[in-house]
């Protein structure tokens, strides 16, 4: 349908397939356009929502949303996608019924599932059901590699690590080149003491989207960890975090009935304390590589 001169399924096409490529200005720029002939295009303002959150901007992306939902209340995509934004902004029992509202209208919607899914695990801690969405994402569409690192980020955090990383590995196979797999393949990895595969797959996040400060930060920890020197630290760390509040009671522990123990955990920590800067000097003058 054209309006004032603009063919409006075309445009909006345009801006899907910007979004698709990361060119998220140009997806504003058109949806902007769109919505200047004609302001009460639902879709435009669904668009214009997705461009402003994957440009980190969730309360613009909120109120566009909320027009799309005002204007077409049956579209349950976009009731899902409020949710997201709900999520986003730390407004959980909203979102939550969001998604439920979106869907009771469309049980079969395989994106709202997934969408859900991320919210569980993210916002509410509830692996489980986190689980019982991505796999009924995944028997909707078997085909869709993000499905499956979900999956993967969900089993490691219920500690079934084998299986998160046969989730991993078959994503790769779908993704080869995705950045969503290289960063939380290459963090799994880094979280069970893999340092070496962990940095290629980290590398590769870095190479793919430089700009991230999350994948800068966790590439030069892979960098580190790789490291003889560092690796022992590492891995008493890893060691202690794994042991949860527990760690606690083993510190406690040893300081009572093995104290020479003890010394030894603190002057790990000290060695620590003085490793971590140093390594980090290090990497920055190039010295490792």
């Amino acid at each position: 349908m054209s309006v004032a001169g603009i063919d409006v399924p075309l445009e909006l096409d345009r801006a899907e397939q910007a979004l698709r490529i990361g060119r998220h200005d140009l997806a504003l720029e058109i949806t902007a356009k769109v919505l200047t002939a004609e302001p009460d295009h639902a879709g435009a303002h669904y668009l214009m929502s997705r461009a402003e959150c994957l440009r980190e901007q969730p309360h613009r992306a909120l109120e566009s949303i909320v027009k799309a939902v005002r204007l077409q209340p049956e579209e349950p995509l976009y009731l899902a996608f409020h949710g997201v934004l709900l999520g986003a902004v730390k407004k959980n029992a909203e979102a939550d019924k969001a998604f439920q509202q979106a869907l009771r209208m469309d049980p079969d919607h395989d994106l709202i599932h997934y969408w859900y899914a991320e919210f569980l695990l993210q916002n509410r801690q509830q692996p489980d059901r986190a689980l019982d969405h991505i796999q009924r994402a995944l028997e909707l569409d078997p085909g869709d590699a993000d499905y499956y690192t979900l999956h993967g980020r969900i089993l490691w955090e219920k500690k079934k690590p084998k299986a998160a990383r046969e989730a991993f590995q078959t994503t790769l196979r779908l993704d080869p080149e995705g950045l969503n797999i290289h960063y939380n393949y290459g963090l799994f990895l880094l979280n069970q003491n893999r340092p070496k595969p962990a940095f290629q797959h980290l590398r590769e996040a870095v190479r793919i989207d430089p700009g991230d400060p999350d994948i800068r930060e966790t590439f030069l920890l892979s960098l580190k960890a790789k490291h003889p020197v560092y690796r022992p630290f590492r891995s008493w760390a890893l060691f202690m975090s794994r042991m949860g509040r527990w760690r606690w009671l083993l510190i406690i522990g040893l300081f009572i009935f093995l104290r020479p123990l003890f010394l030894l955990h603190l002057l790990f920590v000290i060695l620590f304390w003085m490793v971590d800067p140093l390594f980090n000097f290090l990497v920055r003058r190039g010295w490792i590589k």
